[in-house]
């Protein structure tokens, strides 16, 4: 956006980065991630926030588990596809938001794979049919009345004359879910011998 407009939205990188960092936290290490368009601002953040969470916990970043997609459930659908076509598969994937990871979850299903013991899936947003997905979408939160609320004011402060731009980068938070569990002993003993 132009340097002189307001800016309201949530904190993609950092959301991103938690979202990868509750991963690795149980003990996934091969994690993959289906993204959103490369061309957003939301798409690119939250690619950086993926990033980042791995290069801090000291694991390379492997370009081959990064699939392009969009924001719909199609993409999931696809893009899991192609990670679960590969030699070896992902154990984890973050999606750039909840309807790719729902779609991501339909094929894994699909495709055989039990969710999470097989494979744990992120989304991105918390919307309606997150919480009621079979599992439950571990997801991060972004409330969108408080993105509306503070929109509306930062609109109102213009009209009441306000000249200066604003950015106003709203909390987000990590609802954990059941399409998330640790990587067990026994399936990183099977991953190693895959690799």
């Amino acid at each position: 956006a132009p340097p002189n407009w307001d800016y309201v939205g949530g904190d993609n990188q950092a959301g991103a980065q938690a979202a990868v960092e509750h991963l690795i936290g149980l003990g996934h290490r091969r994690i993959a991630f289906i993204q959103g368009p490369p061309d957003t601002p939301t798409g690119t953040r939250r690619l950086a926030g993926f990033r980042r969470a791995l290069q801090l916990a000291g694991l390379s970043v492997d370009e081959g588990l990064i699939v392009a997609g969009d924001y719909t459930r199609e993409a999931g659908r696809t893009g899991m596809t192609t990670l679960l076509d590969m030699e070896c598969p992902p154990t984890a994937v973050f999606c750039a938001n909840d309807l790719i990871a729902l779609g991501a979850l339909e094929m894994a299903q699909q495709r055989g794979y039990r969710v999470p013991h097989a494979l744990s899936i992120v989304g991105f947003d918390d919307i309606d049919d997150a919480e009621h997905a079979s599992p439950p979408l571990t997801t991060i939160r972004q409330p969108p009345h408080r993105l509306g609320m503070a929109a509306a004011e930062a609109l109102i402060e213009r009209l009441k004359g306000r000249t200066e731009p604003r950015r106003i980068s709203l909390e987000f938070s990590l609802v954990v879910r059941a399409s998330t569990t640790p990587l067990t002993e026994s399936e990183t003993q099977a991953k190693e011998v895959e690799i």
